[in-house]
């Protein structure tokens, strides 16, 4: 079994680009004209909840997988 390195997590990725959402949307809100600023904000606000969905999807499926091995690591290869 190989390593796990933090650099091929899907979690750790989608959770970079979570926080890039995050400081988009306080550095639009400060900086940018408040009329454009109101159209980009509803922007972020609307693709955040997805990527929190696929982080908490693949987190499901990361343990799904950690108890399907620790079955097989249990029973073997035999069904229950």
């Amino acid at each position: 079994m190989e390593p796990v390195t933090i650099w091929k997590s899907r979690k750790f990725w989608l959770t970079v680009v979570d926080l890039v959402v995050s400081l988009s949307t306080y550095f639009v809100a400060k900086y940018v004209d408040p009329n454009s600023a109101k159209d980009i904000l509803f922007l972020l606000a609307a693709c955040q909840p997805v990527v929190i969905a696929l982080i908490a999807s693949y987190t499901i499926q990361n343990v799904a997988g950690i108890r399907a091995k620790a079955d097989i690591a249990m029973y073997g290869d035999k069904p229950q």
